[in-house]
């Protein structure tokens, strides 16, 4: 607080003596200056109407007559004096600088009546003035424009001049014209423009005199109601904050009433609740940080629990190992008991098993621990799959206290032959021969440990190279979109069987299908944690391999020696190695026609162990066009006719991105060995 102390340097109170004096002063130069115009426009109209009023008092005096009669003769006789007589009352009486009758003529005008012409001692008009009866004068400034309109008797608006014998003055004139239109004279109207500039600048003085008055008065007195009002109630509200002093003394705010019935009586009821929703926020952090702390301390300890229980890399032989594995876990932030493993058993088995324990909290996670050490040891101890799950029932059932274990169990024999139980958990997927994941239909038995007496029966399936199994837990299963609906039922299969899925590798895949999983969930936070495996088969047999190969001369003799081994391992004479290997060549040179160099082409040879045809299967991305049909050239019409002519049938299928070119062929007897018939 003493900080917040030393930072202020303009206080609410100067800025808003400031602001309200700056209101003031716009308000007064605005008022002043709106007054002004219009009390100048309403002053000039006013003379204007005055001059105009004289002008026609005048000119209904005067006849056009008598004009034309004192121009030609230049004469006075009584009615002139007449005439004279009342100009000089008019003047007189209206406050007015000037007012005479003139005749224009030429480019000036002549000089009729003037009130410049005055009576001497003895009562007589004198006739010498500079404006007398007959004076000729030219018209200059801006009446020499107007010229024009004068001759020809119009109306013209009020005229401004300066003159150093006359001073600045503002005319009116009035036309006197004959019946016939004709001109006979212009009265005029001469009104002084430093007299209405006096009154103007008198009005501006005043009503500047009168708004600053009435400013510094309504200033203080707002100021005075601001302060009581306003500042002093902030000003204890800011007292009692710098004495509140972090939360540790209440009593400031406790004693503070303020009892203005507005807003600022709302603010202070507010802080003072504010003070009791901070303590009461303060215990409750205080016990969800220990909270937090015991379970951070429960996570980690799980975390640490299912790092050291994952299983170890499979070990290697000099041949390679016959199936791949990975697994990956997905955790979420609050305690779980998924996991899966993998390991050896005699006799080169590979046994499988992804599992969950329902529930959350430590008491899960440790009964995870035991059953899946217990399914483990009962694996291992030799017993047949069958056996050894319903083992581990029973035992589970009498540790479990009304806790189970859902789980999947399988065991991988070196042949392909893949046995499975599946007690309660998410059924598998299975991918052929890099075709498209089907889900399998399988009996679904109770977890282990939830029911003594289980029946439980093994599934088993036949898996030839390149196909896959994949399994994982509820968790994956039962995420939700924004529809309710599962993941499991619309978005897994889909993502499995994308055209880039089936062909990545397998910590790829599955971490995509986490992804998917994750981004698929309406509310991310309510995911729970799972476990995802993978597992391929690997193995080559006697009756099938593949190799891919660059579309080139090194990649077509790779074919060759690839053919000659396969072949040779069913028995084949070099004779009939031979023939398939020429067809094979003059499939692999159409088939390169239509190849970048920067891709690849898959081979795989079949040997049907009956009939012992050879089926080559040609896979590559040929754009969804046979490229025997898209031949071109005699060279590649012969080698198209060969093939068609040497093999017993020739299929195209379309795919995406690879396509399919299958070619069979039907050996002669005579290139089989008999040792290759009698097997």
């Amino acid at each position: 607080m003493g900080k917040l102390k030393k930072k202020r340097r303009f206080t609410l109170r100067k800025k808003l003596v400031l602001l309200t004096l700056l209101m003031c002063a716009v308000f007064c130069a605005a008022s002043v200056t709106v007054s002004y115009r219009l009390y100048s426009t309403d002053l000039r109209k006013s003379l204007q109407r005055l001059g105009e009023n004289l002008d026609r008092t005048l000119a209904s005096e005067i006849a056009p007559e008598d004009l034309d009669r004192y121009y030609e003769t230049r004469k006075t006789d009584d009615r002139y004096y007449e005439i004279q007589d009342l100009i000089l009352d008019l003047e007189d009486n209206n406050d007015v600088e000037y007012l005479y009758v003139v005749r224009p003529n030429g480019t000036g005008v002549t000089f009729l009546f003037d009130s410049d012409m005055r009576a001497d001692a003895s009562g007589d008009y004198y006739a010498g003035g500079n404006c007398s009866l007959g004076t000729y004068v030219e018209l200059v400034g801006p009446f020499a424009k107007l010229t024009g309109q004068m001759l020809a008797g119009e109306a013209i608006g009020p005229v401004q001049s300066k003159d150093e014998s006359y001073g600045w003055l503002m005319t009116i004139s009035y036309p006197v014209n004959h019946e016939d239109g004709t001109m006979a004279g212009y009265i005029m109207v001469d009104i002084s423009m430093n007299d209405v500039m006096n009154q103007e600048h008198l009005f501006l003085l005043s009503m500047t005199a009168l708004l600053s008055l009435l400013t510094i008065a309504i200033t203080t007195v707002y100021l005075a109601f601001v302060r009581r009002s306003v500042l002093r109630p902030i000003r204890l509200l800011t007292e009692a904050a710098q004495a509140y002093e972090g939360g540790k003394s209440k009593e400031p705010f406790s004693k503070l009433q303020l009892k203005s019935h507005d807003e600022l009586q709302t603010l202070s009821d507010a802080f003072r609740k504010m003070i009791e929703e901070i303590a009461r926020y303060g215990k409750e952090q205080t016990q969800l940080a220990v909270r937090e702390e015991r379970l951070e301390t429960e996570f980690q300890l799980a975390k640490e629990i299912n790092a050291a229980m994952l299983p170890k890399a499979l070990p290697g032989s000099a041949e390679g190992q016959i199936f791949q594995i990975r697994g990956r876990v997905e955790r979420t932030r609050e305690l779980s008991s998924c996991f899966f493993d993998y390991f050896l058993l005699g006799g080169g088995k590979l046994c499988v098993v992804i599992g969950e324990v329902p529930g959350k909290g430590i008491s899960a996670d440790l009964f995870m621990v035991v059953a899946r050490t217990t399914v483990k040891s009962q694996l291992r101890s030799g017993l047949p799959l069958v056996e050894a799950m319903t083992a581990a029932n029973q035992q589970l059932y009498e540790i479990g206290g009304g806790m189970a274990l859902e789980v999947l169990a399988g065991v991988m024999e070196e042949d392909g032959a893949f046995s499975y139980i599946n007690a309660g958990q998410s059924s598998p997927f299975l991918m052929r021969s890099k075709d498209r994941y089907e889900g399998m239909q399988e009996p679904v038995f109770a977890p282990l440990g939830q029911n003594e007496n289980v029946v439980y029966q093994a599934r088993k399936v036949t898996l030839r190279w390149g196909d896959r199994f994949f399994f994982c837990t509820g968790g994956l299963n039962c995420i939700m979109d924004s529809d309710g609906t599962e993941f499991s039922k619309r978005q897994l299969q889909v993502t499995l069987n994308v055209s880039r899925s089936r062909k990545m590798e397998l910590d790829d895949l599955l971490r995509c299908v986490a992804d998917e999983g994750k981004a698929y969930a309406a509310n991310p936070e309510e995911v729970r944690s799972f476990a995802v495996l993978l597992m391929e088969y690997r193995r080559s047999s006697r009756y099938f391999d593949q190799c891919v190969v660059s579309p080139d001369r090194e990649g077509e003799n790779q074919i060759t020696q690839f053919l000659k081994r396969q072949l040779s391992r069913n028995g084949y004479t070099p004779r009939g190695i031979a023939q398939v290997a020429v067809l094979a060549g003059e499939l692999f040179t159409v088939c390169c026609w239509k190849l970048e160099k920067q891709q690849m082409l898959c081979l795989e040879c079949v040997v049907d162990p009956t009939t012992r045809n050879v089926t080559l299967r040609v896979k590559a991305p040929f754009g969804g066009k046979d490229p025997l049909n898209e031949a071109r050239g005699t060279a590649a019409a012969q080698a198209v006719q060969f093939i068609r002519e040497s093999a017993k049938q020739v299929d195209f299928i379309p795919g995406d991105p690879e396509d399919v070119l299958r070619v069979e062929k039907q050996p002669e007897e005579t290139e089989l060995e008999g040792n290759a018939r009698e097997s």
